[in-house]
């Protein structure tokens, strides 16, 4: 190819234009920074009182203070449907919550919306593998050094707080929360239990 300096310069400018353009396509498909690792040490549980051990002695002033900024994951256990990408955002992955970590969030919020892997009718059991779904996500979060919460989300549709409905949704609810509870009950207080997200009638704000 002739020198750049042999090109008029009228075809010097677009030719630059041109060589600017491809430079920020090749960045922006390959130059986004690194996720950085965290090593996952199977043998070694995570430590800071993160994770799986006894329920520690501290206020919750003091819980709440080490839990720091928090951080959403929406759309994705809380669609209303089985499949966790309906609504356009990924699956979760270690990746996802190491990067979370990376901006600085201590806390994990994963809303849940259950109904669609628990049965209907009594004694209304989970699915073990939506429940090891969800666990999976946890692990991925102490292994980050975070807290995470957990909750029933989207489930409005049998918990309905009427007087005609209560006995029925009382008693999945406890149900869900009793299996829950057993399901993670190697773990600590790094695992946060949020009953319930604004319980209210179907149609009412």
């Amino acid at each position: 190819m002739a020198p750049i300096e042999n090109f008029p310069s009228s075809s010097r400018r677009g030719l630059l234009v041109g060589l600017l353009s491809l430079t920020t396509l090749v960045c922006l498909g390959s130059c986004e920074p690194e996720t950085p690792e965290v090593p996952i040490d199977d043998e070694n549980p995570p430590t800071l009182g993160l994770g799986i051990g006894e329920a520690r002695d501290i206020s919750s002033f003091d819980l709440v203070a080490e839990m720091g900024v928090g951080w959403n994951l929406g759309n994705s256990f809380d669609v209303t449907a089985r499949d966790k990408t309906l609504w356009g955002n990924p699956a979760p992955s270690f990746a996802m919550v190491t990067a979370v970590k990376a901006m600085g969030f201590g806390t994990i919020r994963i809303p849940i919306t259950w109904g669609f892997h628990q049965q209907e009718n009594a004694p209304y059991t989970i699915e073990p593998g939506y429940l090891q779904e969800i666990e999976t996500v946890v692990e991925h979060a102490f292994r980050n050094q975070m807290h995470v919460i957990i909750n029933v989300h989207h489930d409005n549709d049998w918990v309905v707080p009427t007087a005609e409905a209560a006995e029925e949704a009382q008693a999945r609810l406890a149900s869900l929360w009793t299996q829950v509870a057993n399901h993670f009950i190697e773990y600590n207080d790094s695992l946060i239990f949020e009953t319930l997200n604004e319980p209210r009638l179907e149609g009412i704000p």
